[in-house]
C-alpha cells in the first residue's frame, strides 16, 4: 500500500496527481507538498523554508475541453494520519486503501473562483511502480502509482456522478524544480482500449515510459523526441499526442500547458512544463503576493 512521504528540506517537493477521463469530462485533481508552482515557496525557500508550509490542493475540471472549475488553495501546515495513508490539507484529504485510494477536496472561495467540493474515488487495476530517476545523476524522482485504474468523478455541484478510466503518479526532487539540471518536462498519459500509458519526457534526455496492458506494468526508457508547436506565450509543447489531430489547449501559459486529444476508443491528457522559464517570472509574483498553479 502507497504510503504519504512529506520533504522536509527547504526547496524539495513531493506531489500526489490523479486524472480521470469520463464521457465528456477530464478532470486533475493534485495535492502538493512543497508547491512547486507557487511564488511565494519560491521566493521562501532561499530562506529556509519548509515544504509542509507550502503545501497546495488543486482541481480542474474541463467539459469538451473548456474549463468548468479550476482551484487552488495553499496551506501553511499539512497533517500526516493512519501510519501515512492520509494525508489532510485543510477539509481536503489524500488517502490510501490496499484497493486504491481517494481524493477529496473541499476549497474554499477565493477571490478568482467559487467554492468547490469534488471527490475522485479510484480502484487500481495495475501494479505500483517503482521510483524512477526522471535523469540520471539528478535530484528529480517519479513514481507511476497507478497507470490505470477505474475513477469516479462526483462534483456535486455540477451534479456529476461519473465512472471512467483514472491514471496516478507521483514528482518528488530535493532542490527547486528548474535546479539541478532539470529545465522541463512533458508527461502524456494515453488510455486505449487494450493499454494505458505515461509518458515522462524530461527536456534533453530519454524518456521514461509507463505501460499498462493485460494488468501487467513494463518501464522502460526510450528516445521521444516528436514535432512541436508553440503556443500564444511561445511555450514548447507536443504538435500531436498520438491521437485525433492537434491537440485541444485547456490551458495555457508562459510557463505551463495542458493539452488533450481523443478518438474513438482512445484518450490522451497532457501537461507541459518550463522550470526555467518560471523561475524568471516567480519572483515578480511572488512579490505581489498572487499564487502560482
Amino acid at each position: 500500500m502507497t504510503r504519504v512521504q512529506v520533504p522536509a528540506q527547504g526547496g524539495a517537493y513531493r506531489w500526489y496527481s490523479a486524472d480521470v477521463v469520463a464521457g465528456d469530462y477530464t478532470a486533475l485533481f493534485a495535492f502538493m507538498l512543497g508547491s512547486v508552482f507557487s511564488g511565494r515557496y519560491a521566493a521562501s525557500h532561499k530562506k529556509g523554508g519548509s515544504p509542509r508550509e507550502h503545501a497546495a490542493v488543486h482541481v480542474a475540471l474541463y467539459e469538451k475541453g473548456v474549463r468548468v472549475v479550476w482551484v487552488v488553495n495553499e496551506f501553511q501546515d499539512v497533517a500526516v494520519e493512519a501510519e501515512g495513508r492520509t494525508l489532510r490539507l485543510g477539509g481536503s484529504f489524500l488517502t490510501y486503501r490496499p484497493d486504491g485510494f481517494t481524493m477529496h477536496v473541499a476549497s474554499a472561495q477565493t477571490a478568482w473562483a467559487a467554492a468547490v467540493e469534488a471527490t475522485l474515488d479510484f480502484t487500481t487495476a495495475s501494479p505500483l511502480g517503482a521510483e524512477q530517476s526522471v535523469v540520471n545523476g539528478l535530484v528529480h524522482r517519479w513514481q507511476p502509482l497507478c497507470v490505470r485504474g477505474t475513477a469516479r468523478l462526483v462534483v456535486p455541484s455540477w451534479e456529476l456522478d461519473l465512472v471512467g478510466l483514472g491514471s496516478h503518479d507521483s514528482h518528488a526532487g530535493d532542490v527547486p524544480l528548474g535546479a539541478g539540471g532539470l529545465s522541463g518536462f512533458d508527461r502524456i498519459r494515453t488510455h486505449r482500449e487494450a493499454f494505458s500509458s505515461i509518458r515522462l519526457r524530461p527536456w534533453g534526455a530519454p524518456t521514461l515510459v509507463a505501460e499498462v496492458r493485460e494488468g501487467r506494468l513494463a518501464v522502460s526508457h526510450e528516445d521521444d523526441v516528436g514535432q512541436s508547436a508553440r503556443s500564444n506565450w511561445g511555450l514548447s509543447f507536443p504538435a500531436t499526442l498520438g491521437v485525433g489531430g492537434a491537440p485541444t489547449v485547456l490551458e495555457s501559459s508562459p510557463f505551463y500547458a495542458r493539452l488533450e486529444a481523443s478518438e474513438p476508443g482512445a484518450h490522451v491528457f497532457a501537461e507541459v512544463a518550463d522550470f526555467e522559464r518560471f523561475h524568471g517570472t516567480s519572483g515578480a509574483r511572488a512579490a505581489s503576493g498572487k499564487a502560482v498553479a
